[in-house]
C-alpha cells in the first residue's frame, strides 16, 4: 500500500526553517565553516539581522530561515554553489 501525498494551497509559499542546533551540526559535519562559529555567534547574527530567525518560544529554541543561512554561507565563500541535501 502507498501513502497518500497531501498537498495544501496555502495562499503563500511557506519558508523552510531550520534549528539552530541543526546549523551548528550541518557547519561541522560539512567543514562549511573552520572553525564553527560558537552557537552564541550565530544567536548575535540572528539579533543582529545578518541571518534571518528568530526565538520560537514554543521549541524553546532559535530557529533560522533556510534561505537565508544558505545567502549568508554563499556571501562568506567564493566557491561553487551550497546546497544542503539531506
Amino acid at each position: 500500500m502507498t501513502a497518500a501525498i497531501r498537498q495544501y494551497d496555502f495562499g503563500f509559499a511557506p519558508r523552510t526553517t531550520l534549528k539552530i542546533g541543526f546549523v551548528e551540526e550541518l557547519i561541522k559535519e560539512r567543514r562549511l565553516i573552520v572553525p564553527c562559529p560558537a552557537r552564541n555567534t550565530l544567536i548575535e547574527l540572528i539579533d543582529e539581522g545578518v541571518i534571518e530567525g528568530y526565538l520560537n518560544h514554543d521549541l524553546s529554541c532559535y530557529v533560522v530561515f533556510e534561505d537565508s543561512f544558505l545567502a549568508w554561507l554563499r556571501s562568506r565563500t567564493v566557491s561553487a554553489p551550497i546546497t544542503i541535501a539531506a
